[in-house]
């Protein structure tokens, strides 16, 4: 048989059947926009708990970096830094925790930070940066030029050193830790690193000052403690403390928390499934007589369902943006009473997460619901047999004479009236 380019015929038959079907094609666009708010929303807030869940941890750890190694000496440093699964590497240097009476309920450790970048950084040996609830715990204005006195202990030996404020940075209250940054020259003058590892001496608290803390990251936060491990044992630091930044909730898989999501997608599924493809069930034996009547000038079912799902296509072009939007907007507004049901609220904020992943994900999802719920009316619309179409009554298949004498007659009323066209087709229901 030779084949003919027909694409572009059936296309313009879609076309037109749907401009012909205005009010039924405004059903349609809703039952898949219904369908792509409640892919959307659910990813939405989905997706923004997690992210901040992962934000107020990262808060409290007080750091965003996937993991890191404590007491590392110059040379593990410098091993670790050159590993090609080693990403953004940064460094710092303990050097002891502030003991003023006014930062007891404020715990600030002071220390060189490689990578603080906040305010004006020390340059000069006594100067430093500080976080603004340790300044106000000493009672000390958020001014540069500030002279902060500061007690602590390096190695038994106690000191009281007065500094220079050079800059300071908001603080952030759920942290742990208040970090407070003194310069390199300092750091080494007072808390110079001892010439054995860590693994060598007492492993005494005392024996911190003037270590040196890694942190890190991979190229993706995906399994962060098992290529943590592979990296161990490829850098030979099996004795050394090492931590995995557990913000990440990706970084172990919940076998639970999946069955959780796959149970909400595949009800969400189902329910679109079952609101479009009555819809387009509906549709198909309203129009049988159409599709009857194009068989029978040649038209093949391979067509026929071309031509149902370029329909759905068309349709979904319109309903899925529309669901996005809306979904965004309803998961924008449930998300802050989910929030404080979660106890989340004094540590996040509420602002919805507007990630293009979400989009695509509840577009992608929407796109398949559709697809699964043409299935059975583009058969259908295939199998359709010219003179039983154009003969085609909807209910005819279930009357017949002898049922039709049995039936005593009945006042005619719109509710008798709605039942009848109902029972007509019961798929209709």
């Amino acid at each position: 048989m030779a084949k003919v380019k027909n694409r572009q015929i059936v296309s313009k038959i879609a076309m037109r059947s749907i401009a012909s079907r205005k009010s039924r094609n405004l059903i349609a666009v809703l039952a898949i926009a219904l369908t792509a708010l409640l892919f959307t929303s659910l990813f939405t807030i989905g997706g923004s708990i997690i992210q901040k869940m992962e934000e107020s941890t990262m808060r409290q750890v007080g750091t965003s970096y996937h993991a890191g190694y404590k007491y590392l000496t110059w040379e593990q440093y410098e091993k670790l830094q050159k590993d090609p699964e080693v990403r953004d590497i940064s460094y710092r240097i303990a050097v002891a925790s502030a003991e003023n009476p006014e930062l007891l309920e404020v715990p600030t450790e002071i220390g060189y930070y490689e990578d603080k970048n906040e305010g004006h950084m020390p340059r000069e040996k006594y100067e430093i940066t500080a976080s603004s609830l340790t300044l106000d715990a000493l009672g000390i204005p958020c001014e540069s030029g500030q002279k902060v006195t500061l007690s602590f202990t390096v190695r038994g030996k106690k000191y009281q050193q007065e500094f220079i404020l050079s800059g300071w940075y908001e603080g952030d209250p759920i942290m742990a830790v208040q970090p407070l940054c003194v310069s390199r020259e300092y750091a080494e003058e007072v808390a110079p690193m001892p010439s054995y590892s860590f693994q060598e001496g007492d492993g005494s608290t005392s024996d911190i000052s003037g270590r040196l803390m890694a942190e890190f990251n991979f190229r993706n936060s995906f399994n962060v403690e098992g290529k943590m491990a592979q990296l161990t044992a490829r850098l030979g630091f099996e004795n050394v403390p090492d931590g995995v930044n557990w913000a990440y909730m990706s970084s172990s898989f919940d076998p639970q928390t999946a069955v959780g999501i796959l149970i909400l997608l595949a009800i969400i599924i189902l329910s679109g499934y079952l609101i479009i493809y009555n819809f387009f069930y509906i549709n198909v034996y309203g129009d049988i007589r159409f599709y009857g009547l194009l068989k029978t000038i040649g038209t093949t079912g391979r067509q026929l369902r071309r031509m149902v799902r370029r329909q759905a296509w068309l349709l979904s072009l319109t309903g899925i943006p529309l669901g996005l939007v809306l979904g965004w907007l309803a998961g924008r507004l449930l998300l802050p009473q989910i929030i404080k049901n979660l106890n989340l609220y004094d540590t996040v904020n509420y602002d919805a997460s507007a990630n293009p992943w979400i989009f695509a994900g509840a577009a992608l999802f929407s796109l398949l619901t559709v697809y699964i719920s043409c299935i059975r009316p583009c058969r259908i619309a295939a199998r359709v047999s010219p003179v039983e179409a154009v003969r085609y009554t909807e209910g005819q298949e279930k009357s017949s004479v002898k049922h039709l004498k049995k039936q005593p007659a009945k006042k005619v009323t719109m509710r008798t009236f709605a039942v009848a066209n109902m029972k007509r087709n019961r798929k209709r229901l």
